[in-house]
């Protein structure tokens, strides 16, 4: 028998219990498999549940690999570090992948994302995020991690500081160098 909270108890605690379908392990083994429970909250609405034991341990292995593989690829995508902003003296002038720049388009330079990925930039002394486009190279200031448009600092908040510390999450890869 599993207890658990009802998604409408409000603080009820109600218990639930489950068949669990069992098979003698020479004839296709399901056992520890636990099937759609029919049980239903004061709601009348079905309660599944989603979960499902390992059928070895050699496929736990794999499980967790397979966790740690997911949860590495989610966590390379995140960056910390000090943005700044570049303003008026560059308008109109070509980025490095030939568009040419306008301080009020949602965009920023970075050294090493290809032209074209989409980040969420996060500035952390307010929490204010702005989606940009990655359409240039740079910082060239060595502590710097990436360069906003005028407008998208502004809209998190950074240009009175003009240095400001940033998370930087990769939405969606580019297309470019």
């Amino acid at each position: 028998m599993y207890v658990g909270c009802s998604p409408s108890g409000a603080g009820r605690v109600q218990s639930h219990s489950f068949e669990t379908e069992s098979r003698d392990s020479q004839n296709g083994s399901t056992a520890g498999r636990v099937p759609e429970a029919n049980t239903n909250d004061s709601r009348g609405e079905k309660i599944g549940l989603l979960a499902q034991k390992s059928q070895s341990t050699e496929e736990s292995r794999n499980d967790s690999a397979d966790i740690q593989h997911e949860y590495n690829q989610i966590f390379e995508n995140i960056d910390f570090g000090v943005a700044s902003y570049y303003g008026r003296k560059f308008q109109g002038k070509a980025t490095a992948n030939g568009e040419t720049y306008d301080l009020n388009k949602l965009t920023a330079a970075h050294r090493t994302l290809p032209f074209g990925s989409v980040c969420r930039v996060t500035n952390i002394g307010n929490g204010k995020s702005v989606f940009v486009r990655i359409n240039d190279r740079g910082p060239f200031v060595e502590n710097r991690i990436i360069d906003l448009s005028y407008r998208a600092a502004k809209l998190i908040g950074g240009l009175r500081a003009g240095t400001f510390t940033v998370k930087v999450e990769v939405i969606e890869y580019g297309y470019g160098q």
